[in-house]
């Protein structure tokens, strides 16, 4: 998957090296997003964003999880950012990179890249089928995603209304997905997608799998295959 905006190695490494240290989930365990406050923070927080021009802004961010984007406040209104300007963003203590097009948050610093991991919303589970006493959920199900098309998919929307709203909707179940990120590209953390890299001793990798028990949603274990990988195709 390539990365759709100019981001460069050094400038990924610049961001997490300078906040990684200090990354904390606190603001968000205690919070479940809902389908009418589909984002991974209880409110839109202080950060500092790091635009392709090499401007960072300071302001109000939130990632919306329906499609990984940023989202930030101006004025009273709630809006979305342009995938295309964004190298990276603090939120709080958290650092997100642009993978692909999405702004996925950082969970290891390898020498060579990244390790990111994107929060899904699971459609599949919220449009469950099922009510209370067997009867049917779907109409239930329907307001839900209605409900979460008119935040996720709208921008200019004022962020008291979308505030005062967010309890009103149903918890959503949430996925995570790990990715590799290096070499100005983003590979999903598992054996299909890395084994598909060109550039790689196949044999090589064979060995170090043998080497290495790669546990595919650790930080560690992925920073230790990204150093590797981007050696093996600094080489051939």
């Amino acid at each position: 998957i390539r990365i759709t905006m100019k981001m460069t190695l050094k400038a990924i490494s610049i961001t997490v090296a300078m906040f990684l240290g200090v990354m904390s989930n606190s603001v968000a365990q205690s919070f479940e997003p809902t389908t009418s406050w589909p984002y991974i923070y209880p409110d839109f927080i202080q950060g500092q964003l790091i635009m392709t021009s090499g401007k960072t802004l300071t302001g109000l961010y939130n990632i919306c999880l329906e499609g990984s984007t940023l989202h930030f406040i101006e004025g009273e209104m709630v809006k979305e950012a342009s995938t295309l300007d964004i190298i990276s963003v603090q939120i709080g203590n958290d650092i997100y990179v642009n993978a692909g097009g999405k702004i996925i948050k950082t969970v290891g610093k390898a020498e060579k890249g990244v390790v990111a991991v994107e929060s899904i919303i699971d459609m599949a589970k919220l449009n469950e089928t099922g009510g209370a006493y067997g009867s049917s959920s779907s109409t239930n199900a329907t307001m839900s995603l209605s409900s979460l098309e008119g935040i996720g998919g709208r921008a200019n929307m004022n962020h008291m209304e979308l505030k005062n709203a967010k309890e009103s909707g149903r918890v959503l179940p949430i996925i995570t997905k790990y990715y590799l990120v290096f070499n100005g590209k983003s590979v999903p953390a598992n054996k299909k997608d890395i084994d598909a890299l060109k550039g790689i001793d196949k044999d090589a990798l064979k060995s170090y799998y043998k080497s290495n028990k790669i546990k595919w949603r650790d930080p560690a274990s992925l920073c230790s295959l990204i150093d590797f990988i981007a050696k093996q195709q600094s080489t051939l």
